[in-house]
């Protein structure tokens, strides 16, 4: 994982999540998934078993997952 990358993801989860106002967060159920949680939900696969991965990142928002992958 680029870790520059990653820092730039999740600057922009921060960003995200700081512009929009937190009951309106709230009213659209709208949360942005830490780092750390992107960290441990990627670190649950285990790589070298298939040749080839799908994953679907059912929040997508900044795509902090996937850059965590």
């Amino acid at each position: 994982m680029n870790d520059t990358f990653y820092q730039a993801v999740e600057a922009s989860r921060i960003a995200a999540r700081d512009h929009i106002d937190v009951q309106r967060r709230k009213l659209d159920e709208q949360y942005f998934t830490p780092a750390r949680v992107a960290r441990l939900m990627s670190g649950m696969f285990t790589a070298g078993l298939l040749e080839h991965y799908d994953v679907l990142d059912p929040c997508c928002g900044v795509g902090n997952l996937a850059a965590a992958m």
